[in-house]
């Protein structure tokens, strides 16, 4: 079979994913079923920023109710909670979200979102009223989360590191699921469709490919706004 794209093509896509993607270099040669185009008006930048935050985020909007209905993101302002906020807004649902109180302004300019700050609990009102409730932090504090949710919502802890403990803790009236990125062509159709609607990821910073193992380390302390990429 021939190849969908052609010399000079834009792209962009994961190479390796999801079998070994643990690598950082300035070349890689991928299979054309893992690369999509890149649509206009998106910078190769852009397109990087969005691979695997999009995946995420595509992969857990399949698993929510269907607008209009009630979510809250916990850890809003990061790689996957800020497309993901993004997403949602533009697919109708009613969104909250919760942050550093540092990052509040940014989680605004998001368009359309409660914003809350974590540093002290949620007002009393907003107790079991979200259908469905994203935990980005994990652990302790993606179990706190509970409360919040209504008869028969659904908790998605997206750290698989602490996703089973965090779905073990679920009461009883609640449903709780964790989540692994799928990148099948409907994920891969839907973030291109995202990209070109303008939901587009934000980055905060730009860092030489050889400090990629700084670049990880900022990532992975989770306080860093939207995401970075690495320039060769």
């Amino acid at each position: 079979m021939g190849s969908a794209f052609h010399q000079g093509d834009k792209v962009f896509g994961s190479a390796g994913f999801p079998y070994d993607p643990r690598a950082c270099a300035e070349k890689a040669l991928v299979d054309d079923d893992s690369m999509m185009p890149i649509p206009e008006g998106i910078s190769f930048e852009e397109a990087a920023a969005s691979v695997s935050a999009g995946f995420t985020a595509i992969t857990i909007m399949r698993m929510l109710p269907p607008p209009p209905a009630r979510v809250l993101v916990s850890g809003a302002t990061g790689g996957v909670g800020h497309i993901l906020v993004r997403a949602l807004l533009k697919q109708g649902y009613e969104v909250a979200g919760t942050a550093s109180s540092s990052k509040l302004d940014f989680l605004k300019s998001l368009g359309g979102v409660q914003a809350f700050g974590y540093e002290k609990p949620l007002p009393g009102r907003l107790d079991r009223s979200f259908d469905a409730v994203v935990d980005m932090p994990g652990g302790k504090a993606g179990i706190a989360m509970y409360g919040y949710l209504k008869d028969g919502g659904l908790l998605v802890s997206v750290p698989t590191i602490t996703a089973k403990e965090v779905c073990a803790a679920a009461p009883s009236r609640v449903k709780a699921s964790g989540v692994l990125a799928s990148h099948e062509k409907e994920v891969r159709e839907a973030l291109v469709k995202l990209l070109s609607e303008g939901v587009k990821p934000f980055i905060s910073g730009r860092m030489p490919l050889h400090e990629c193992q700084r670049a990880h380390e900022l990532i992975g302390s989770g306080h860093t706004m939207g995401k970075i990429v690495l320039i060769p």
